[in-house]
């Protein structure tokens, strides 16, 4: 999925930075279920200690920096993104990254974005000049929402643009 070397970068850093700390022989790979485990019965024993350590404002911005780092498009790690969509879910910034994603498709809303996933489905099964009449009307939605890229689409297709319809772009 991700990239090798920067998965390893990270785990190079992480390592760095625990055994900076005096901390040897953590685990960063595998046994998932196992360290769980444990860090659920050391919470039960002592929870006041671990909430002291772990929310030490340096520890927490090393932390989320090493998440950030493992959902970076440099790395791509399942387990970082998945656990920063975990946390911005938490503290209520999930809508946030729904809009860049949805802005990142090309869609200025997620009803925009719905309506080009109804037309995509609308052509499953439909006659070729169906088909077409209905990619028609698809690009001229898009050239709508993206002006800029009306002239070249335009004259992708083989055709020219009226002076009048010209849009800066």
């Amino acid at each position: 999925m991700g990239d090798r070397a920067g998965r390893k970068a990270m785990q190079e850093r992480r390592r760095a930075l625990s055994e900076a700390r005096g901390v040897v022989g953590t685990r960063f790979m595998g046994a998932r279920k196992e360290l769980t485990a444990q860090v659920r019965e050391m919470v039960a024993v002592a929870a006041d200690t671990v909430r002291e350590e772990m929310s030490e404002p340096s520890f927490v911005r090393e932390f989320c920096a090493t998440l950030k780092y493992g959902a970076s498009k440099a790395v791509m790690d399942r387990t970082c993104i998945n656990a920063t969509l975990q946390i911005l879910k938490l503290v209520g910034e999930e809508r946030r990254i729904t809009v860049e994603f949805i802005h990142s498709l090309g869609a200025s809303s997620e009803e925009q974005l719905k309506g080009y996933v109804e037309a995509a489905k609308s052509v499953e099964g439909a006659s070729l000049h169906d088909s077409a009449e209905r990619c028609i009307a698809f690009l001229e939605a898009y050239f709508n929402a993206n002006p800029q890229m009306r002239r070249a689409g335009i004259k992708r297709l083989g055709g020219q643009l009226p002076e009048a319809e010209v849009v800066s772009g």
